[in-house]
């Protein structure tokens, strides 16, 4: 006689128990020392803040110059941004996790996302401390630097993007799959970019209507001489640009946050930063002054 079993235990042994004990104390410590951080990344941007406002304030009495927020960014890390996205996530991650262990209604789908999605952003932050290395920093350095013009160029490209996916949807969904929804239609526009599924999409229209067939060859070949030919090297090229850039930019590349750290009154003659940034000699007020005048006066030459 066959016995069945309907994956349920009837009891469990003290050694689960345990365990269960010990990954709570575990989440619960990791809870802990996310809550830790979110309260320190807190107090760093408080500070950032005020220092910013003291910023402005030098900058409006001493120089008569109105500085704006954006002109103050360098003062807000971004890492200490990700840094807290990533504590919010193991937090919840966490605690749902504590929860499914003790049968509370959760989808154990969301807490492997929070979990995987932490880990991620976590080891984003890590690449922070290759910074401090001028041979280990090269890709924080030419992301950060090819950043602002990468999102204008993919805001750009995008539109053009999902213009061609429209257009396969439209043309194309009443007669193939992989055009049957939006969805599917960026997916195998994406597959064609890198070069996957070009065969696929060609013969997928063989036996078809001839004007579909001509209209889908056009299609093809335009998108990819457009995007793979065009958009790709573009894309490309501002990165190994940003790159060549970045190998010849110091950290203490001068901006208007260098020059109000490093002008006398702030720290004393600019000692209080000189060894972290390697910077040998401060910046006095009257020489931020007369930059930024000269800076004006070329800009007025240029028109």
């Amino acid at each position: 006689k066959k016995s069945s079993c309907n994956g349920k235990l009837l009891s469990k042994p003290d050694s689960y128990n345990i365990f269960i004990v010990v990954i709570t104390l575990l989440d619960l410590f990791i809870t802990i020392l996310c809550i830790t951080s979110i309260s320190f990344t807190i107090h760093t941007y408080r500070r950032a803040y005020n220092l910013g406002k003291a910023m402005g304030e030098f900058y409006q009495k001493k120089l008569q110059i109105k500085l704006s927020w954006w002109e103050r960014r360098d003062l807000f890390s971004t890492w200490s941004l990700f840094t807290f996205f990533s504590d919010v996530l193991l937090i919840l991650g966490s605690i749902i996790k504590i929860l499914l262990q003790y049968n509370v209604f959760f989808d154990a789908i969301c807490v492997r996302i929070l979990l995987g999605s932490a880990l991620i952003v976590q080891a984003g932050v890590i690449l922070r401390y290759f910074s401090f290395f001028k041979q280990l920093s090269v890709l924080t350095r030419t992301l950060s630097a090819a950043s602002p013009e990468l999102v204008k160029f993919l805001l750009c490209t995008s539109l053009l993007y999902f213009a061609f996916a429209l257009c396969g949807l439209v043309v194309f969904g009443p007669y193939d799959e992989m055009f049957s929804n939006f969805g599917n239609s960026v997916e195998i526009l994406f597959a064609l970019i890198n070069g996957d599924s070009i065969w696929l999409v060609f013969r997928a229209f063989d036996s078809r209507d001839f004007a579909i067939y001509i209209y889908s060859r056009f299609f093809v070949y335009s998108f990819i001489f457009l995007f793979i030919y065009a958009v790709l090297n573009l894309f490309t090229s501002l990165v190994k640009s940003s790159y060549d850039n970045s190998l010849s930019t110091d950290r203490a590349t001068i901006n208007e946050v260098r020059r109000f750290v490093f002008s006398g009154p702030l720290t004393q003659n600019g000692v209080a930063l000189r060894d972290v940034t390697r910077v040998e000699k401060y910046v006095e007020p009257e020489l931020i002054l007369a930059h930024r005048r000269r800076r004006k006066n070329s800009i007025g030459d240029l028109d």
